[in-house]
Formats: structure tokens, sequence, C-alpha cells
């Protein structure tokens, strides 16, 4: 019998399985010498021979090995039982002295060597000189018993019909390579994803009998599908599926193949869970997934960082370094517009794909201070910005370009202080302006008189910053210095009091709501960004970040 072995770019420990003759020198295949053994029952010789087989069961602490057996062994092995299902075609049934299936725990012991955790075992099962046939396989749990008729546990590999030409004096060879084929129980995620041993973007959800992931923002994932075991343990080696193709059941998330791996993306934010299908040698793996909004913070202390909402800690590797980050806005691709203030500049960068800005996306302003960025409807980038001079603008610009269309410029505007902007239903573009909230409408530099707001408070004491709407179209407005939110109905300048949230505000400036209608608000002035119900007054304690200097707030996708 030869032991054939292959090399992986990733492993398990080297398992090897096989007769214990088979396991000598030069790869050369033997039989099995018919010899009496003692009885594990009785303890007593009986007219037996045996055939011996070693196992050897992986470390989980060896899971780095590039070796690995054309064959599968769980590390979570607990026992084996082999069976002498028939011999020379007759079925074998065993008896009192000579019992049929033979189980063996495999535990340290004088037949099981344990070496670094690799424990290398010699199991002995019932032969009769002639043609053998057996059936093996290995359970997550010990036997109870030598010879049991309903072993303990679940199968996590197997193999029949194995033949095996049992001699009573000599050696012959064995024809049939012994392979335990692993049993699969579920399927799961690659624990492997894009280079990472867990991604913090793709988070579990579900059980190890009906797996379900969420997937943190937009960017784009290299996944894999993996066959587990009854045990939890990943399955490889003969019997183990093979992944050929996906693809999703929504335009929210995009699935294409690409050799061995599954490229996913969110395109956009879904409540209902979106099916993957995974299409495997042995049928089609449905697995669902939900989507999970991604928190972005700009911090005038020079970065920008990703957040998981209700994790008070930024998502490893989504930090984006950058001067001065006044705004940050998402485009209906999932890229991350960051505007820095004191860079004159405006750049757009794919999230996950590292801090260099996409180059032709960079936006160069001259001497004008980017302070607000909003899309319009056809995807057209606006922002507000002011020189030295106090002279302000909103201009509007073709992603990829580096020129203004000048037919939507609004202003310039001299004493004016343009700050937060947002579109509404209707594609009017609301602008705060130090104490006051303006509506335009995009091709004009004369604001719509009736929709200004002056808010509460004198004017002096007024000073609007970040600027969004809900889901109804109430205008919500922050207040940096009567720390407050406030909510307008527009076309009106009385606010909502019942809705005017005050607690838990110092200098808020950044607004925006998340895909279930809460409000995000960063407070630079007590370093923490809080979310509301809308409707209350009390932040969601659960969802309060603290972060340095938070001025910029925006969901992705």
């Amino acid at each position: 019998m030869n032991v054939r072995h292959r090399t992986m770019k990733t492993g398990i420990a080297a398992v090897a399985i096989c007769l214990l003759a088979a396991c000598s020198g030069g790869g050369v295949s033997h039989g099995v010498p018919a010899t009496p053994v003692t009885s594990p029952t009785a303890g007593s010789l009986v007219p037996m021979t045996t055939s011996r087989f070693t196992i050897t069961v992986p470390s989980a602490n060896t899971a780095t090995s590039n070796s690995r057996a054309p064959k599968y062994v769980s590390v979570n092995t607990q026992s084996v039982v082999i069976t002498l299902a028939s011999v020379n075609g007759a079925p074998f049934t065993g008896s009192a002295t000579s019992p049929a299936s033979i189980a063996t725990n495999l535990i340290p012991s004088t037949a099981c060597v344990s070496v670094g955790g690799v424990l290398t075992c010699t199991v002995n099962a019932p032969a009769i000189p002639g043609n053998d046939v057996y059936n093996i396989a290995t359970y997550d749990q010990q036997q109870a018993s030598t010879s049991p008729s309903a072993p303990l546990g679940n199968v996590l590999s197997q193999a029949t019909n194995v033949l095996v030409n049992v001699t009573a004096a000599k050696a012959t060879t064995v024809t049939t390579p012994l392979v335990l084929n692993g049993v699969v129980k579920s399927f799961a995620l690659a624990k492997n994803i894009n280079g990472n041993a867990s991604d913090p973007h793709v988070l579990s959800t579900g059980t190890q009998a009906s797996p379900a992931y969420s997937i943190v923002g937009s960017q784009s994932y290299s996944v894999g599908i993996v066959a587990e075991d009854a045990s939890s343990a990943m399955m490889f080696g003969p019997g183990t599926p093979t992944f050929s193709s996906c693809q999703s059941g929504s335009s929210a998330i995009t699935a294409t193949t690409d050799g061995g791996t599954c490229i996913i993306q969110v395109k956009s934010f879904s409540t209902a869970p979106v099916m993957l299908t995974f299409t495997m040698s042995t049928g089609n793996v449905v697995i669902p997934f939900t989507t999970v909004q991604e928190l972005w913070v700009g911090s005038t202390a020079g970065f920008v960082n990703g957040f998981i909402p209700g994790i008070n800690a930024p998502i490893a590797g989504d930090e984006i370094i950058i001067g001065s980050p006044f705004a940050v806005a998402a485009d209906a691709s999932g890229n991350l517009w960051i505007a820095n203030f004191f860079g004159s500049v405006v750049a757009a960068y794919s999230p996950g794909a590292g801090p260099i800005p996409i180059a032709a996306d960079t936006i160069t302003l001259g001497s004008g201070r980017s302070q607000g960025l909003a899309f319009d409807s056809s995807g057209h980038l606006w922002i507000s910005q002011c020189t030295l001079a106090s002279i302000c603008e909103i201009t509007a610009y073709v992603p990829g370009t580096n020129t203004p269309i000048s037919a939507d410029t609004i202003g310039p505007n001299a004493n004016s202080a343009f700050f937060g902007i947002a579109f509404d239903a209707n594609g009017k573009l609301w602008v705060t302006n130090g104490n006051t909230v303006q509506a335009y409408t995009p091709g004009t530099s004369t604001p719509i008189a009736f929709d200004t707001i002056t808010g509460p408070g004198t004017s002096s004491t007024n000073f609007f910053g970040g600027i969004a709407f809900d889901a109804i179209g109430n205008l919500w407005v922050s207040d940096d210095t009567n720390n407050t939110v406030t909510p307008y109905v527009p076309g009106t300048s009385t606010p909502i009091a019942a809705d005017t949230i005050t607690t838990g505000l110092n200098q808020p400036f950044g607004i925006a709501f998340d895909a279930g209608g809460n409000l995000w608000v960063a407070n630079s002035g007590n370093q923490t960004v809080t979310a509301y119900v809308l409707g209350t007054n009390t932040p969601i304690s659960v969802d309060t970040i603290n972060i340095q200097q938070p001025e910029a707030l925006t969901f992705t996708p």
C-alpha cells in the first residue's frame, strides 16, 4: 500500500492512517500477518488474528503544518471503531469471544504515544485469514465498551469496504489503500478571510448547524467556504466537497467567482437576509448574509476611523491618516470621500484598500478650505468651501474630474460661513451658514427665502454646523454653541421642541442617520459620538463611542 502525501498552502498536522506494516520505509505495500492476540474483553488468547492500524490524531496547535496526508482524521477524534464486515465474501457477525467490532479510545497509553500534542496509536482489529472487508469510523466521544452495539458520539470520518488480504504465515500485498473520508456536518466560511485569521468585517451570527454571517461596511471581501465535521473541525482530503461558484439572491450584495474563492461586496443596506448560494461538488449550500453599516468618524486630530455600531473600539485596519477631516461622505459605490480642511483637497478612498487615496478622484480646491460634502441624486459631489478671507461658495463636481460644474456653483458670497450641506428629497440643497440654515435650488445663488431657519436663541448665540434629514423629511441641525440638536419642518423656523436633543451633547457638530433611523452626533467638547432614538433625549449607552476630537460622521453602505 502506498502512502501518498501532498503539500497545501495551509493545513492541519500531518495525518497518517495506515496498515502498520505499510508504514515501513520505501513506500512498499505489505500484507497483514495473521497473529494471535489477547481478547479486549476476556483477557485470554482466542483463535483470532488481528489487523493492526496506526492512527495519528493531529493537534490543534500544529495547524500550520505544510504537509498533509490524503486522508482525514479530525483534531477532535476520541475513538475509533473497526468492524470486520465479511471474510471471503461471507458476512462476519462475530461471537462472544470473537466480536466483529473493536472500539479503541484514542488516549495516551502504552499503545498511544503523544508527542507535542500529536497522538499516534496502534489499533488492533479482528481478522481471519482470507479476504477481509472492514468498515472503519472515528467518533468525537470515547466509547464505554470495547465492542459497542451503538457507538457513542458523532461520526467524524469513515471508510467502508476496505479490503485486506490477511495471510496466516506471510505478508502479502494490500491492493486497496486505507483512506478515511470526512463526514460533512455543516458548511462555514473559511476562517482565513482576506489573508486574516479573523476578519473583523465578517461577523458570525449563526450556529454550527445553521451558520449565518453579517458583513460590515462596503469593502470587497474574498471568502472561501469549508466543510466542517460534527465537532466543528475544518475538513480536508478525499471526500471533502469542493467549491466551484457562488451567486447572490439580491442586488444588495454582489457575489462573483474568482478561482477557488467567492468575492462578495455590499452594495446597499438590507434589513432582510441576503441568500448567497455556494455551488459545491456535493450540491448547493445556501448561507444567509445580513449587512451592518460601518460608521466612519472624522477627527480633527488628523484621522478617520471606522467603527461597528455598538462596539467602542475602531475596526483594526480601518484608519485613514489625513490632516484635518472636516467632512466625510460615502458615494453609491461605497467609496469614502474626505474633506481635508487644511490641505484644501477632497480625496476619495476605497475602504479596506489602505490609506492611499484614489488618485483619479482627488479634487484640489486652491485656496479654498473644504468644510462640507454631499452627493446629489445624480451622484455629483457638492463641496462647501471658504477662503481665509471668508469668501465662501458651494461647487459641484463629477467624481473623477477636477473641474467644477460651473452652472451648479452657489456663490461666491462674502462674509458667509458655509459648513454642513445636505439635499432633501426634492433636490433642494440646504446649507448651515453660521447662525442660519438656508435652502438653495441648485444652479442659483439666491437662498429660498421662506426656507431660511434662524433657530432658537439669538443670532449671536447660534452656531449651526451639521445638518441631516430623517426618513420623514424633517431637517435636523446641530448647534455647537447651545449644545442642542434640533429638528425642523422645512419651511418653518420653529423647532419641533418635543424632539430637540440636549442630553449628552457637548459642542455637537457632525450628525448622521443610520439605516435604522437612529441619530448619531459627534461631540467635540466631550470627545464622544452619541446615538439617539428619535423622540428620546437620552443617548443609547451601548452605542456611545469615545474618540479624540470627533467632527464628521457618515455610514457605509
